[in-house]
């Protein structure tokens, strides 16, 4: 049997004209017919023809995931900048209240509130590279396979290099430079910067150590953002109470805790709202892994906390929806009603978190199963700062023994950091029980 080169309204324009048995030899399609390799032959069916193998590559049993990358505002350093300066407590004193015709309006008790200033935050640069052979390529326009597609290598490399950063901000990715949960990602041991976590960055004194064993050592909970391995905490988390985000921990460590979830965010958020930036309506998502919305929705239903409405639908940030819900008002979301402020919520697969669910997202603690954490994110108050974009390079081999000359050497490359501002406007339930 030949291989037959057509698409289906061609195969059924050919099949069903005039019904002819002898369709494939019509002269109109002549055009769409190719010479087989093997002659059909009455013996076993592997000669009977040359297969046609598919033009796409599946990728089974992986994972593929830019949730959280996604949904977080995009800055560049160019714009903002490496630093940012910090007023962590109203430190001005004075106040006068009733002043007399000869009262003192300043004396030497009122001061001006000292600005505290993060410095050098320093992006990490990451990147993926591979080289493509030119023989390959070339081999691959006869074969039936395609041994060495450049379009397919280059399409799975990309997911693969957005998920690696994803896995980053999720905390799930462990090497020797790249970072876990509990592990600053530069404490001057490291000599590079790598991407910080969205769980560090949603932690306070309590939980890196100050007075219980939540993590592994009291410098945990610092933030270093920095090169070269100097080891100076950019946010010193053991030093002052200024980095604290709200945490729920529970009350036992070393243990995970069946909350009533909806009472406890919103606790959260009743205290976390009064940090925000501006005076407009709060900008906050919910992110967490499935299996801890599973058990959201598990008080949901019964207590009918969806958003009141008639038609279902989802809300879409940033390119990422939520699960279906309900229309709330004009907007259509899906989500949760927080302490009175509207709270979209967003699923992301590296956040289920320990290990029972196969992940590497754990802590030396907290070994023992459950769904993860519910992250209240301020959005006002979290970026992903780039300093240089994701970006594709390629250019003549040149490193390759074999096939120096012959194909393209393959950079993906990004430089940027994870940032939070405004700590203490962004929340966390954490370690929820299954």
């Amino acid at each position: 049997m030949a291989n037959i080169k057509m698409n289906f309204s061609q195969f059924l324009k050919g099949y069903y004209h005039t019904m002819n048995p002898n369709w494939m030899n019509n002269p109109e399609l002549a055009d769409l017919v190719s010479k087989a390799d093997v002659v059909l032959g009455p013996t076993e069916a592997s000669e009977w023809y040359d297969p046609v193998y598919s033009r796409d590559l599946e990728l089974e049993s992986l994972t593929r995931d830019n949730t959280i990358y996604s949904l977080l505002r995009k800055t560049t350093f160019q714009q903002q900048g490496d630093s940012f300066k910090y007023i962590s407590t109203d430190s001005a004193t004075g106040f006068r209240n009733g002043i007399g015709e000869l009262g003192v309006i300043f004396d030497t008790t009122t001061s001006v509130p000292l600005p505290t200033d993060v410095d050098n935050i320093f992006p990490a640069v990451v990147k993926l590279d591979w080289i493509d052979s030119e023989v390959g390529r070339a081999l691959s326009a006869i074969q039936n396979e395609p041994v060495n597609d450049p379009a397919q290598i280059r399409n799975y490399m990309g997911n693969y290099f957005i998920d690696k950063i994803e896995q980053a901000i999720a905390g799930v990715a462990i090497s020797s430079t790249v970072h876990g949960v509990d592990t600053p990602a530069v404490d001057g041991t490291h000599t590079k910067a790598a991407i910080e976590t969205l769980d560090r960055m949603i932690t306070n004194q309590t939980e890196s150590g100050q007075d219980t064993t939540h993590v592994s050592a009291q410098t945990d909970g610092d933030i270093f953002w920095n090169e070269a391995g100097s080891g100076t905490a950019r946010i010193d988390r053991s030093a002052s109470t200024a980095w604290d985000a709200q945490i729920t921990l529970p009350t036992t460590a070393g243990t995970e805790q069946a909350y009533d979830i909806l009472s406890e965010l919103d606790d959260l958020m009743a205290v976390a709202k009064k940090y925000r930036t501006g005076t407009g309506t709060p900008n906050y998502i919910g992110v967490c892994s499935d299996k801890c919305f599973n058990k959201v929705q598990d008080e949901l239903d019964p207590k009918g906390r969806y958003l009141e409405g008639e038609v279902k639908a989802s809300q879409t940030l940033n390119g990422v929806s939520t699960r279906p819900g309900v229309t709330g008002g004009k907007i259509s979301v899906a989500g949760l009603q927080i302490t009175g402020v509207n709270v979209p919520c967003f699923q992301a697969k590296y956040l289920d978190g320990t290990a029972a669910s196969g992940w590497l997202w754990k802590n030396s603690e907290y070994a023992t199963g459950g769904v993860g954490n519910f992250y209240l994110i301020n959005m006002d108050g979290m970026e992903f700062r780039t300093l240089i974009p994701i970006t594709f390079k390629s250019m003549p081999n040149t490193t390759n023994n074999t096939e120096a000359g012959l194909g393209n050497l393959n950079i993906l490359y990004m430089a940027g950091q994870l940032l939070v501002r405004k700590w203490a406007s962004h929340a966390a339930l954490k370690y929820i029980a299954s």
